[in-house]
């Protein structure tokens, strides 16, 4: 197996970066705008898109019923359930873990990568 398929994203390395900077935990809301940052626009879109189209189903409205959103909001919204599904995945491995420190959802280093 070559080296490119084990590589992990940028916004993977940016949140535990940012944690080990951090003394190993920080907020939750921290860690995603910091990792937001690192996701490219053309995923972003795409996810930001799916979203939107998926809570106007929940509602439902019909596709021709959404309005113009700037593509800066569909992107926004797009980098952060990207980087908030990498943390999922990176919680269930087991490498971080989600507490709570003042009422407010933190994360944590569990292991080395």
């Amino acid at each position: 197996m070559s080296d490119t398929a084990k590589a992990r994203p940028t916004w993977v390395d940016a949140i535990y970066a940012f944690l080990e900077s951090r003394d190993g935990s920080a907020p939750l809301r921290q860690v995603a705008e910091e990792a937001a940052a690192l996701v490219p626009p053309g995923p972003a879109w795409r996810e930001g898109q799916a979203k939107r189209q998926t809570d106007a189903r929940y509602r439902r409205f019909e596709d021709r019923e959404l309005g113009e959103l700037d593509a800066l909001s569909v992107i926004r919204s797009g980098q952060k359930r990207i980087v908030l599904k990498s943390i999922y995945y990176e919680r269930k491995a087991g490498r971080l873990e989600k507490f709570d420190r003042d009422g407010r959802p933190w994360l944590r280093l569990v292991a080395e990568r």
